[in-house]
């Protein structure tokens, strides 16, 4: 895969694809090199990619909502899509009985996308007012290989809707580093500074959202050239 752009790096897709982005004049030879350069690297992320695979069984006979893994029901129902985390401790699917097996996924991180905004909106607005920033706008999508991501040209922040899956304290560790670009446009010392500053215990949420069965924060499914 080539496009116009500087940097190389190599991605594992959610379909456990490896793909490698590179400048238009990367040569064949110099490609297979980088791949050669990061095959432990390869490695470790394809068994990661397993591993989530395992925690997300085709069946949906369980998901991960806030921090715990929640056994699932799936009804038909007239009226649906819906989802709820009702009293009894499942997570219940009321689907039409048209709904395809193909459309499971679209539809729960749909609702991951609901409950993350439900969660977030209060969470931007606090910290808003704590740090003295001022975003743009809010997106909920799925993404690959971030939990989020600032446009610091627009102010736009897109969260990633697989983060409704993690604990409310680790997504308020993204909602503060997303903000925290706001300040300072990298992840150098001087972005760390803010952090520690507004959020102490920052690398303990980080660390927590890490082991958590998601994609890796801060591109760790992504690696740029000369980084393993």
């Amino acid at each position: 895969m080539r496009k116009p752009k500087q940097g190389v790096r190599l991605t594992i897709t959610r379909q456990g694809e490896l793909r490698l982005t590179a400048p238009m004049a990367y040569s064949q030879a110099e490609a297979i090199a980088f791949i050669e350069q990061h095959l432990d690297w390869i490695a470790k992320h394809l068994e990661r990619f397993k591993e989530q695979q395992a925690l997300e069984p085709a069946d949906y006979s369980q998901l991960h909502y806030l921090g715990t893994c929640y056994p699932t029901r799936i009804h038909q129902h007239p009226i649906g899509p819906r989802m709820a985390l009702e009293a009894d401790g499942l997570l219940h699917l009321y689907l039409k009985p048209s709904t395809k097996e193909t459309d499971l996924e679209k539809i729960v991180h749909a609702w991951y996308a609901v409950e993350l905004r439900r969660l977030v909106d209060p969470m931007i607005k606090d910290w808003e007012t704590k740090m003295g920033v001022k975003s743009a706008g809010l997106r909920f999508r799925r993404m690959t290989s971030r939990w989020g991501s600032c446009h610091t040209g627009t102010r736009v922040i897109t969260f990633n809707t697989s983060l409704a899956k993690a604990t409310p304290a680790c997504i308020e560790y993204v909602v503060v580093h997303e903000l925290a670009h706001l300040l300072e446009r990298g992840h150098g010392p001087a972005f760390k500074a803010v952090l520690d500053r507004f959020l102490p215990d920052w690398r303990e949420r980080r660390a927590t959202l890490q082991r958590g069965p998601l994609p890796r924060r801060n591109n760790a499914d992504t690696v740029p050239a000369g980084r393993s």
